[in-house]
Parts: structure tokens; sequence; C-alpha cells
């Protein structure tokens, strides 16, 4: 097995026309690193694979280091930037004595290229109005027209951010399966207002409202309920003292009115307060009433 590695990588390299031919030392080194390549990508070390078929062909073009670079990306998960190195070999244009091991890089792409676009994704961004708006996916702006259709992304997880002017950001997180399905993420801003204006206020927030009539009936009614409250004061003591010397019906008379008149003052007061509370409000140019309320006296201040 050794023996097939070593001999596809001197192949590689030993096999560039003449005319494309590094120097010496540059095809030994190039050598070098594809023997290298080839080992670490047969045990599954496809970054460090990578990584020397990059190098070696930084020395000396081949089809098959390129085509090697694009199954390590595959084999990492990169499967978008392996599409793009397929495509490199599969557009190659070879000259009529090209060396088999190019032919061959050729076809290899031509075939598996199809295979591999089956397995990536594709991610579409939807934004209500794209005027005035960036976007970026996994860090990386995007141009307008690539916003028209749906993005080639590799599976796994994404991060779309969008930006407006001044307004905050908007960050999505979507998970992307591997296959040709379709993921879409919907990014959206709040309503634009001008600028340095204040923000509308929400539209599920009621507006308050006032009853003029509820505040003046009220205060009318708190009123007269306080009124009586009074009068019943005014019946209520002086009977009661009474009772406690004289026993008589004028006194009976005095105490039961009073007692009508506490009662049903403190229905009205009570009745006419709670109109008031529910009817006012706090703005200065509105209508609003209050009741004084204290010993031996009565008020009611209304404005309109």
């Amino acid at each position: 097995m050794l023996r097939w590695f070593l001999s596809l990588a001197l192949a590689f390299v030993l096999l560039v026309p003449e005319g494309l031919a590094a120097g010496p030392t540059e095809r030994d080194r190039a050598l070098e690193m594809a023997r290298e390549g080839v080992a670490l990508y047969n045990s599954g070390r496809f970054v460090d694979a990578y990584e020397r078929f990059e190098g070696a062909e930084a020395l000396v073009h081949s089809p098959a280091f390129v085509l090697y670079m694009a199954r390590a990306r595959r084999n990492q998960g990169k499967l978008v930037a392996a599409i793009e190195l397929y495509e490199h070999v599969r557009e190659e244009v070879l000259a009529a004595d090209a060396p088999e091991p190019w032919r061959k890089a050729v076809r290899d792409a031509k075939a598996e290229l199809p295979v591999l676009r089956e397995r990536v994704p594709l991610l579409r961004i939807e934004l209500p109005d794209s005027s005035g708006v960036s976007v970026w996916l996994d860090g990386v702006p995007l141009q307008a027209a690539l916003l028209q259709g749906p993005i080639p992304v590799d599976p796994g997880a994404h991060e779309v951010t969008a930006k407006r002017g001044t307004e905050p950001e908007v960050r999505r997180q979507v998970q992307v399966p591997e296959g040709r399905a379709e993921t879409t993420v919907e990014l959206s801003f709040g309503p634009a207002w001008p600028p340095g204006g204040e923000a509308p206020p929400p539209p599920d927030v009621p507006q308050k409202k006032r009853s003029k009539g509820m505040i003046i009936g009220g205060g009318i009614m708190a009123g007269l309920g306080g009124l009586s409250l009074l009068m019943g004061v005014s019946l209520g003591l002086p009977a009661l003292v009474t009772s406690e010397t004289v026993a008589s019906d004028t006194t009976d008379t005095m105490g039961y009115v009073a007692i009508g008149l506490l009662a049903g003052g403190a229905v009205l007061g009570g009745t006419g307060l709670a109109l008031v509370i529910v009817g006012m409000d706090t703005s200065p140019d509105e209508p609003s009433a209050a009741v004084h309320l204290g010993p031996g006296s009565l008020g009611l201040t209304a404005s309109f």
C-alpha cells in the first residue's frame, strides 16, 4: 500500500508537461508534499492533507493536486469550497499530449461533482424590504444579488445578521441539514420613523379615554352625599344627647332621620367618588372634579 502511495505522489509531479515544469528543487519539494498529503489523506487527517496538496500545487500545477484538495474539503464538511475546487478541475483545458493522470483527475471530478451537489443544502434569506439593508452570513457580507435566490451553504449551524441605518441589528440562528432541501430564514425590522423623532406608541396599547358626564355626575353625587352626611351628623348628635336625658317622639324621629341621612350620604358620596375616579384623567386641559370632605366642611372643586 505504501508503495502505491509513493507511486501516485510521484506521478502527480513527474507527469507535468515539459513546458510547464518547474525547477528540480521545486519538483522535489512538491514530490515530498504530495507524498505527505497522500499519507495524511488516507489516515483521515484531511485538514493537514489539504495543506500539503495546496503547497504542492503552489509549486507545480497538477489537476490531481486540486482534485485531492477538493476531496479533503469535502471530507471536512466544507462542501461549498469543495464544489469550487471540483469545478476548477472539471473545467481544466488539457493539451493533446496531457498525461493520463491529469485526464483521470478531470474524469473523476466530472463524476464526483454531481454527487456532491446533491449533498449541499440551500439557504434562502427573506427580507420584506431590502433597501438600505446590509446582510452578513457567518460574518461574511453578502451582495444584494445573492438575496434574490437560495444560497448554497455547508450543512450545520449558521448565523444571519442584518443592519439598516442606525436601527439595532437583527440576528437569526439557523440549523441547515445536509441535502438539497431549502431552508428559509426571515429577517424583519420594526416600523421606521423619522430620524430624531419619537417612536409611535405600540398599536395594541389602548389609549386613555375620559367621560365628562361621569366626572360631572360623580362630582354632584359626591357633593350631595357629603351634604347628607353633614345633615345626618347635625341631627344625630343633638338627638343622641337629648335621648340620654329625655325620651320623646321628637327625639326618636330626629334619630331615625339622622340615620337615614347618614346612610344615604354614605351611598351617594361613595358612588360619586367612584364615578369621579373612573372618569378622571391627568390631562390638565380636560375637565376634572374633586371632593373635599372634612370635619364640619364639604367642598367640590371642578374645572372645565
